[in-house]
């Protein structure tokens, strides 16, 4: 795992929850944590070593499964699939988001929402079809997000958008501002 990035919001969600974002990627994984006012980011990058794609998926399922146990999130939100990708690379990306998807169903975490990339886009620029650029520029105008990697980025999105979901209140936010963010999202089943 990298260096974290520790950013000061401008809200603050109640004490004792805690959200996780995870954009996943089989080179360079981004993770975000709010807890409190602070969102805390970084990134899974695999060994240059690990060539072989089960050992890669093993890897990011061990570093992702430390954080779950460390962090407890009370809400997890991970990226959707992107039906853009090359055949070759959404089978990859595929079996990394089932086997974290089922990570976060064992470890019984309460809530967890897929996310689709358009939906991201949105939240943080209006528009779903952005480019990475301008969803960085986005959470930052709106929420403070200060982190350069656009894994990172991601992650962090994806934490708010959850985040969005159970407080929107202490986000400044109206309830409707989340209604289509609702309609949009997949939640998984709470597992064990």
């Amino acid at each position: 795992m990298s260096s974290q990035h520790i950013s000061t919001m401008k809200f603050s969600i109640p004490d004792g929850k805690t959200v996780l974002g995870i954009d996943q990627s089989l080179t360079c994984s981004g993770i975000a944590v709010i807890s409190g006012n602070q969102l805390m980011t970084e990134v899974i990058i695999p060994p240059k070593t690990e060539i072989v794609p089960v050992k890669r998926l093993v890897y990011i399922r061990e570093q992702v499964k430390k954080l779950v146990a460390l962090h407890k999130p009370a809400i997890a939100a991970i990226e959707g699939y992107a039906f853009g990708a090359s055949a070759s690379r959404a089978h990859s990306l595929g079996e990394l988001g089932g086997l974290l998807r089922v990570l976060l169903y064992e470890s019984s975490v309460p809530v967890v929402y897929v996310i689709p990339p358009t939906v991201l886009k949105k939240f943080a620029t209006g528009k779903g079809n952005s480019d990475k650029g301008s969803v960085s520029k986005g959470l930052y105008k709106k929420w403070c997000v200060d982190v350069e990697n656009n894994n990172e980025v991601d992650a962090a999105g994806l934490a708010l958008i959850g985040a969005s979901l159970h407080f929107p209140t202490e986000m400044g936010l109206e309830k409707s501002d989340t209604v289509a963010i609702s309609k949009a999202v997949e939640t998984l089943p709470v597992g064990n």
